[in-house]
């Protein structure tokens, strides 16, 4: 039985050593070698990153600083009608082995748009802003069944909806949300895949997860429709956040929770100012 053609598409911006690391757990997902196409789209073309890409065994795009999601296009523009499946993720992912069979089921049990897990991961001992960063990023099956979108972390589409669907190239940020929801607005199916898994190390300082949420919040601007009347959650001091910290043995005494709480408190208040700015409504 001949086996079912995949892409794999990641946008990379400056990032080898990053690079490197996916293409070695790559190198070991259970699927047919010959059937199985990596393309790296290095968005802005660093030489290096170019480099790390071409000797790990991909195919590498060195392309004008254009931001992620058109890098993602210009993969798929270079791919083709080769695949039958295409999957997304980031060059700071690193897949499972049965990552694709577990993508490919869920096509082939229906799906158009398969969201994987996403496993954010900690250090041993790790810092509050990892801690923070996991209670508020990348939580893809509350994406999928709750809010209608898959982040393009761990994203696989059946390549006939790529033929008539692609990412919005002015975005910067939020492209996934604005790809999925209109493919499903279309009629295209979007479902939660649990056994298709990348894990994502946690970012590790404060100023990395601000840096995040503000990405969030100035990507805003690019979709404001997106955020007229939509409930947002009063920031507010949230202690919860600790005690299952410290059931889970991760918290590191009183200053590690004064700092997390403060963090996540910023975060919280950081992001309802900007979307109060566009239209959300502010809820209790």
């Amino acid at each position: 039985m001949t086996a079912r053609r995949v892409a794999v598409c990641v946008p990379a911006y400056r990032d080898p050593d990053g690079v490197r690391r996916l293409l070695a757990r790559i190198s070991a997902v259970e699927h047919p070698p010959e059937a199985l196409r990596v393309v790296i789209a290095v968005d802005g073309a660093d030489e290096e990153t170019v480099r790390a890409a071409t000797a790990g065994g991909a195919e590498a795009l060195a392309l004008p600083k254009a931001g992620s999601y058109a890098a993602r296009n210009a993969a798929l523009d270079h791919l083709g009608t080769w695949p039958e499946m295409v999957v997304f993720t980031d060059a700071d992912c690193l897949p499972e082995p049965g990552w694709v069979k577990g993508h490919l089921a869920a096509i082939d049990g229906g799906l158009d748009l398969s969201g994987g897990a996403v496993e954010v991961t900690l250090r041993p001992k790790p810092s509050p802003a990892e801690y923070v960063d996991r209670m508020r990023h990348l939580r893809q099956e509350m994406y999928v069944t709750a809010l209608g979108f898959a982040v393009t972390a761990n994203l696989a589409v059946r390549r006939e909806v790529l033929d008539v669907h692609r990412f919005a190239d002015r975005l910067q940020t939020g492209g996934d949300v604005e790809f999925c929801r209109r493919a499903v607005a279309a009629g295209c199916t979007l479902g939660y895949t649990a056994d298709a898994v990348v894990q994502h190390p946690a970012r590790q300082t404060s100023k990395e997860v601000l840096t995040k949420v503000r990405r969030i919040c100035a990507g805003m601007a690019d979709q404001p429709e997106r955020w007229v009347g939509t409930p947002v959650t009063k920031a507010r001091v949230r202690r919860a956040p600790v005690t299952i910290a410290r059931a889970e043995g991760v918290s590191q005494g009183v200053l590690w929770d004064a700092r997390e709480i403060v963090l996540e408190w910023y975060c919280q208040w950081t992001f309802v100012r900007h979307a109060r700015r566009y239209g959300a409504v502010v809820v209790p």
